[in-house]
C-alpha cells in the first residue's frame, strides 16, 4: 500500500512538470515568444510660442543689487533649482559688501552664501533663502550656430525682465581662456549674469559682455562651464569679504594710457604667485639705465614697475599662472639690457611685460592695459 501511494505521488509530479513544459510551446513544440514590453519614449520637445517663452523666461530671472565698497552696481542671475539656487557672472558680485535679490513678483532676498564661483570664467553661483521656486533648466544638447536664442536680464541696471531675440553667431568663440557663445540678441550693462535661452526655455549660456567697438557683437559664457564649478565655497559675505581684501591686497595696479590713471587688476602679483619678494618698485625703466632716483624699496603699487631676483623656476612658475588667469604668450623682445616676455589677455586688454635682465640677476615686472 504504501509502494502504490508513493507511484501515485510520482505521477503526480511528472503530470505537473508535463504540463509546465505543454503551456511553454505551441502545437508544433516550439517556444511561444513573450509579448514584448514597449519600449519607454521620450515625449518630443515643444518650443514656446515668443510671448509664452518670455514670461516663462521672466518668472525665473532675478536682478541683483550689488553694495561694494565704493557704491554699488546691478545685474541679473537665474534660477537652477527650487532650493534658491542661482547663477550670474562673478563680475557682477566682484568685491561685494552686500548682495540683494529681487525676484519677479517683487520679493527681495539678501544672499545667503556664495556656493562657488570662478574668476576665470566669470561664473558665480549663490544662494537665497527661498524653496519651491521657479527654475530655468539646463540645455543638455550642443548649441550650433545659427539657432535662435533669447536674453533676458535688467539692461542698464533698471530696466528689468528686458527680453530680448538674436541668433548664435558663434557656437564656439573662446575668449581668453572663456568658452563662449557668440549672439546677436541684445546684451547691455546690467543684462550680465541673465540667461541666454533657446526656443524651449533651456538655457544655453550666462551674459556676460559686448564689443562696444561693434554691432551685434555680444557673448555669453556656456553654460556647461557650471561643470568646472566643484560647489564646495559656501562662503557667507563676512568670509568673502576677508578672500577679497586678502586677494585685492595683493594685486597689481596697472597703468591705463587711455584713462592715464592706474586701475585696479585683478593679477596677483609675482611676489604671491612664487613668494619671491619684491626688492623695488619704479615709476619708470629709467633705473636700467643707473637712474635709480625714483626707486624705492620693496613692493608699491602705485609705482607699476617691480624687480625681483631672478630665478628660472619661479618665472616658470609665474608664466603658468599667467596662462591659467587668460593670458597668452605674444611674443619677445631683445633689448641692450635684457628680454622681454609679452603676455597678453584678450578679454581684458591687459599685458605683462616680464623683463629678464641680461645676467639673469633680476627680472622686472610692468603690467599694464590696452597694448598696441
Amino acid at each position: 500500500m504504501k509502494k502504490f501511494r508513493g507511484s501515485l505521488y510520482l505521477l503526480i509530479v511528472f503530470a505537473m512538470i508535463f504540463s509546465l513544459l505543454l503551456s511553454g510551446c505551441d502545437d508544433s513544440g516550439d517556444k511561444v515568444a513573450k509579448t514584448p514590453e514597449p519600449i519607454p519614449t521620450e515625449e518630443p520637445k515643444v518650443a514656446m510660442d515668443v510671448p509664452e517663452l518670455a514670461e516663462y523666461v521672466q518668472q525665473r530671472t532675478v536682478t541683483l543689487d550689488v553694495g561694494l565698497s565704493d557704491g554699488g552696481g546691478t545685474g541679473s542671475g537665474f534660477f537652477i533649482d527650487d532650493q534658491g539656487t542661482l547663477v550670474t557672472c562673478y563680475h557682477v558680485i566682484d568685491g561685494a559688501t552686500v548682495v540683494d535679490v529681487h525676484v519677479n513678483g517683487g520679493a527681495t532676498y539678501t544672499m545667503l552664501e556664495i556656493v562657488d564661483f570662478n574668476e576665470q570664467l566669470d561664473l558665480a553661483v549663490i544662494k537665497v533663502d527661498i524653496t519651491g521656486n521657479d527654475y530655468l533648466n539646463i540645455v543638455e544638447e550642443s548649441v550650433r550656430t545659427g539657432e535662435t536664442v533669447y536674453a533676458v536680464g535688467s539692461s542698464l541696471g533698471f530696466l528689468d525682465g528686458t527680453f530680448s531675440n538674436g541668433i548664435i553667431s558663434n557656437s564656439s568663440r573662446t575668449v581668453g581662456h572663456i568658452p563662449c557663445i557668440q549672439t546677436t540678441a541684445a546684451i547691455s550693462n546690467g543684462n550680465s549674469g541673465g540667461p541666454l535661452v533657446n526656443q524651449y526655455g533651456e538655457v544655453v549660456g550666462v551674459n556676460a559682455f559686448s564689443y562696444t567697438d561693434g554691432e551685434n557683437l555680444n557673448l555669453a559664457v556656456k553654460i556647461d562651464n557650471l561643470d568646472k564649478l566643484e560647489m564646495n565655497k559656501h562662503w557667507d559675505i563676512k568670509k568673502y569679504r576677508e578672500w577679497f581684501d586678502r586677494e585685492v591686497s595683493r594685486s597689481y595696479m596697472f597703468y591705463d594710457y587711455t584713462l592715464e590713471d592706474y586701475l585696479e587688476s585683478k593679477v596677483n602679483t609675482y611676489q604671491h604667485v612664487t613668494e619671491s619678494d619684491c626688492i623695488g618698485s619704479s615709476v619708470d625703466w629709467n633705473f636700467l639705465e643707473g637712474d635709480f632716483e625714483y626707486v624705492i624699496d620693496g613692493y608699491d603699487p602705485l609705482y607699476g614697475v617691480f624687480i625681483y631676483e631672478y630665478s628660472a623656476s619661479d618665472f616658470d612658475k609665474y608664466t603658468d599662472y599667467l596662462n591659467s588667469a587668460g593670458f597668452e604668450y605674444d611674443g619677445q623682445e631683445k633689448f641692450t639690457d635684457g628680454t622681454s616676455y609679452y603676455y597678453y589677455n584678450n578679454f581684458s586688454g591687459m599685458q605683462m611685460d616680464l623683463f629678464i635682465m641680461a645676467g639673469d640677476e633680476y627680472v622686472v615686472i610692468e603690467p599694464y592695459c590696452n597694448a598696441e
